[in-house]
């Protein structure tokens, strides 16, 4: 499943585009940190893993991640952290993922001031962003920036909840 997304976010060439990936119902996070890792092997460049979830995991696959993202090895000597195909392009860089969970309900969340808290106030949402040279309420210049947002297992309620929010 995760490959297929993956392989449909390249052919609509979304993977050079985004600079965050958002992963809303997120639970283990498995499926937004693949495919952060493959979109920051694709840009050579750091990419921000934002996932929201009520809650509920116990952290062990968090724990993961984080390991791999702070391991601070090259492709060469580390095979968990980066994959390359053919041996000549990377293909995942897991290494290349700036992680952050939200625990919230999506009911109850506003990813707009969600996402400004992860980037330390900085507004994310074009909807701020209607004037190139304003500042926030924080004094920070609004930033634009590419989100990609995925989700993998959410009912129809949920998937209204997520598009509420953003």
């Amino acid at each position: 499943q995760i490959g297929s997304l993956v392989g449909h976010i390249r052919r609509h060439d979304n993977l050079l585009k985004s600079d965050t990936v958002l992963e809303m119902g997120a639970g283990r996070a498995t499926t937004g940190f693949a495919v952060s890792g493959v979109c920051a092997a694709e840009k050579q460049d750091k990419v921000k893993l934002v996932v929201v979830e009520r809650g509920g995991a116990r952290s062990k696959a968090d724990s993961a991640a984080r390991r791999i993202i702070n391991s601070n090895a090259t492709s060469e000597n580390d095979p968990i952290s980066t994959t390359t195909v053919g041996g000549d392009k990377e293909y995942f860089r897991g290494d290349g993922v700036d992680f952050h969970r939200i625990k919230c309900d999506l009911a109850h969340v506003s990813i707009p001031h969600a996402m400004a808290e992860v980037e330390g106030g900085v507004l994310l949402c074009q909807e701020v962003n209607t004037v190139d040279n304003t500042s926030n309420a924080t004094g920070h210049k609004d930033e634009k920036r590419n989100v990609l947002v995925i989700a993998k297992h959410l009912c129809g309620a949920g998937t209204d909840l997520a598009l509420k929010s953003i």
